[in-house]
């Protein structure tokens, strides 16, 4: 059976992202691994070196446009999350460049991993060894997770998103990548149910880290009050939201907000380190006056 090579991509550019990065690259030991960054950090690197056998860094992204947004609202305040950029030609892009460094050193198989992804045990990577193409999904077009694993077919076919005009005009279909990428490797039949592959069995931690960029808090009768919203998200099932936040004066044990939304009165505002635990996982985020001016919170 072939050594796969797994290409690991990020932008480690704070201690969380390092801290999830390394959990990941200590869960693939005993595999050949390229980190491929578009963020070069020098704590990323003392912290990780050793863990991985290349390293390539490319900050190629030409940015496309795409409108979403998550909305809330109550009596009292309203609460809108916009976002217009596109990111997914930038992942695609550092997975192709670790593709091309493994290429270089003679593997024909890769499997494509996000930096936030922990293995537990070799179970999981076991199973992953007995497929030459698989790309995890529960059934369903809209569940689709960046876990996959590719040969030199499978590379062809990634290759054609690479043309910008392809990628724009998929996207114009509304499309994102991870629905490109369903939909190009369905056609080679090589979808594959998570229930081959159990969950229990590996972590993402994507939802943490967009959740982590930015705590939407505003100043408000010069008190400080924070919005958490954890939008479903289909394909995670049973997927649990456990959060605990925590302020120099007191600490919040949320529980499980997956699919929910909480709006915390912290008490007279002033400039201070909020800790976000979720599911284990810690977060630190300061919050000043400059910090609540880009508040999304809008009182009726």
């Amino acid at each position: 059976m072939k050594q796969s090579c797994y290409v690991v991509i990020g932008r480690p550019t704070n201690p969380t992202q390092i801290t999830l990065f390394k959990n990941c690259l200590e869960s693939l030991q005993g595999n050949p691994i390229v980190c491929s960054t578009n963020y070069i950090n020098p704590d990323f690197i003392n912290e990780c070196s050793g863990l991985f056998n290349g390293l390539v860094y490319s900050d190629y992204n030409p940015l496309c446009p795409v409108y979403y947004s998550e909305y809330i609202s109550t009596s009292n305040f309203y609460y809108e999350k916009v976002g217009d950029i596109d990111h997914g030609f930038a992942v695609l892009n550092l997975y192709w460049n670790g593709i091309q460094w493994g290429l270089s050193q003679g593997y024909t198989d890769f499997v494509l991993v996000n930096f936030d992804t922990f293995f537990y045990g070799k179970e999981f990577l076991n199973k992953m060894n007995q497929h030459e193409n698989f790309f995890i999904t529960n059934g369903n077009t809209f569940a689709e997770t960046w876990l996959m694993k590719i040969n030199l077919e499978g590379i062809n076919l990634l290759e054609r998103l690479l043309d910008v005009n392809v990628y724009n005009s998929k996207l114009a279909e509304g499309k994102r990548l991870e629905g490109m990428v369903y939909e190009l490797l369905s056609q080679g039949r090589w979808i594959k149910n998570y229930t081959e592959f159990p969950r229990e069995q590996l972590t993402e931690c994507d939802i943490h880290i967009d959740l982590y960029k930015h705590l939407d808090a505003v100043k408000y009768n010069d008190k400080l009050l924070v919005v958490i919203n954890s939008p479903v998200f289909t394909h995670l099932g049973t997927y649990k939201e456990e959060y605990i936040i925590i302020t120099e004066d007191n600490s919040y044990e949320l529980g499980n907000v997956y699919g929910q939304w909480r709006l915390l009165d912290l008490g007279e505002f002033k400039p201070q380190n909020i800790k976000m635990i979720i599911n284990g996982v810690e977060y630190n985020v300061f919050v000043d006056e400059e910090y609540v001016k880009n508040s999304t919170i809008r009182f009726n």
